[in-house]
């Protein structure tokens, strides 16, 4: 049932974005942005029913726990499916589109119409718009130019257009969503695929991948050799997709943000697309490309003699900015240089290294808790005081003379947050409109805006729990813990936005930097 409801939400996720999508492309709003929107429209309100308001409404009412169980997701679909569509109804029938940013100069045809030359200043025939210099035109302006002769809409903004351009990305996400389905999973040992020690698969989901990766470079730019690389390494990195999707997929993992960071990867190089197509690539990286691609190639292949999974991790990024470098020379490795290293957030720590972090953390937690909530007592603003036991239990007297206690658990110590605010404040930085000192500021700021808002959650738990008990601030017994959870990166958001906009202001270099790089150095 779990595994159903996940894969519906896949769905309506995909499909109201996908909705959002084409028709912010057509009014020429922010379609990636509308998406976004969207999707969250569904998700967040619909994990606001499932876990906080039916589970009140139905206790109220009086429900049996078959009739609440039957009930609570698909009350989740129903008030996410509602929001969802609002906001798309709102989006196709209420906002009006931008108008166009320019008309065309000459009465020339918009770039991307057909493959029609247009006569350049110096009578000659000027290529088609979007032309490269070498390698032909794209494959876009190729299925333009066939699409009379064959009757389809094949433009590159049609839809037959993007189902002839894409379609191998579509067929690994049908190849990852059949293992959901309990049919599916059971015929996987008739076939010889069976799970060792719960661990992950073999890869049998990965094995079409170098292929379809391969099929799919293919045809966005009809040129064999880029397509081969690519298959390949795929083909050689298999058991570490798999390795790592399986660390994602984990309840206790602290990487479920993996997921994202490929698509946040292939935003980053579409946000710059632009400025990469005016950049050609050169071999003045050559050496430096080739010698980090052997020594990743050399890490993996040690890494898989000793079977040690972080070292084959570590290889997967050095392989993967060696090859750029190699193959597209300084400028555009620049342009690729923070995505490139971005993938790195995805790339699971080992858990005997994240224990040794989550004790101090827990401590850290903790006695900053007391201290606050004491400083708190102090100024009249809370009824009890609380003391510190041992290092991770907050402690205080209630009102008939017993005590009660909150114990910060490894979960609590905020090492999971600390981890997905980390890859947070390196995306915004990276976004952000600051100099590149100020940018490296406000990524290094991610740690104590992370131990603060996990201070916030704990701080919150101990104030609840000594006003009400703390039976309702256990994980199974009410909602405070799941929604002081999420409060967590709210509170984070906050400080975030806000550092951010305290640095822009006392930056004279801010305005000229352009949002998407790595900026420039700060004026002295």
């Amino acid at each position: 049932m779990d595994k159903l409801a996940g894969l519906l939400d896949a769905v309506f996720i995909i499909a109201f974005g996908a909705w959002a999508y084409c028709v912010a492309k057509r009014k020429r709003r922010d379609e990636v942005g509308w998406l976004l929107v969207a999707g969250a429209a569904f998700w967040l309100p619909g994990y606001v029913m499932q876990d906080i308001i039916f589970p009140f409404l139905a206790q109220k009412l009086g429900w049996t726990p078959e009739l609440q169980e039957a009930w609570r997701k698909p009350s989740a679909f129903i008030l996410g499916g509602v929001c969802a569509l609002a906001v798309n109804l709102y989006l196709t029938f209420f906002l009006k589109p931008l108008p166009p940013s320019g008309p065309p100069e000459g009465g020339a045809p918009p770039a991307g119409d057909g493959g029609e030359a247009t006569p350049s200043k110096e009578g000659g025939e000027a290529p088609p718009a979007g032309q490269q210099d070498a390698g032909g035109a794209p494959a876009a302006q190729q299925m333009s130019a066939a699409a009379p002769a064959a009757g389809l809409n094949l433009r590159a903004d049609g839809p037959l257009g993007y189902l002839a351009r894409y379609w191998p990305a579509a067929i690994v996400v049908l190849i990852y969503l059949l293992p959901t389905f309990e049919a599916v999973e059971k015929l996987m040992p008739r076939l010889g695929f069976t799970r060792v020690q719960h661990g992950p698969y073999p890869p049998y989901r990965e094995l079409a991948l170098p292929l379809l990766v391969g099929a799919q470079v293919w045809l966005l730019g009809r040129r064999w050799a880029p397509a081969l690389v690519r298959a390949l390494f795929c083909a050689a990195f298999i058991p570490e997709i798999n390795r790592m999707e399986w660390e994602w997929s984990r309840g206790s993992s602290y990487y479920s943000h993996g997921y994202l960071v490929p698509f946040v990867v292939l935003w980053l190089v579409w946000m710059n697309r632009e400025r990469l197509a005016r950049l050609e690539p050169k071999g003045d990286l050559r050496g430096i490309g080739l010698a980090i691609l052997a020594f990743g190639l050399l890490l993996l292949l040690a890494g898989a003699y000793l079977r040690l999974g972080p070292v084959q991790h570590a290889s997967f990024i050095f392989v993967l900015c060696g090859l750029v470098f190699f193959l597209y020379g300084r400028a555009i490795s620049r342009v690729l240089l923070f995505p490139l290293l971005f993938v790195v957030s995805m790339v699971p720590i080992p858990m005997g290294t994240l224990d040794d972090f989550t004790y101090p953390l827990k401590a850290f937690a903790t006695a900053g808790t007391v201290r606050v909530v004491n400083g708190l007592h102090s100024c009249g603003l809370v009824g009890r005081a609380v003391t510190q036991e041992g290092s991770s239990d907050v402690a205080w007297e209630k009102a008939d003379g017993t005590k009660d206690k909150l114990t910060v658990a490894e979960a609590c110590s905020g090492l999971k947050s600390l981890i997905a605010l980390l890859t947070f404040g390196a995306l915004l930085a990276y976004l952000a409109k600051l100099s590149r000192r100020n940018k490296v500021i406000l990524f290094l700021a991610s740690v104590p805006i992370a131990l603060l808002a996990n201070m916030w959650r704990i701080v919150t738990l101990v104030l609840v729990a000594s006003r009400w008990g703390s039976e309702v601030t256990h994980p199974h017994k009410g909602w405070v813990h799941d929604a002081t959870g999420l409060g967590i990166f709210a509170v984070a958001f906050v400080l975030f936005f806000t550092f951010e906009r305290v640095l822009r202001r006392f930056d004279p270099g801010a305005a000229e930097v352009e949002p998407g790089t790595l900026g420039s150095p700060s004026p002295a």
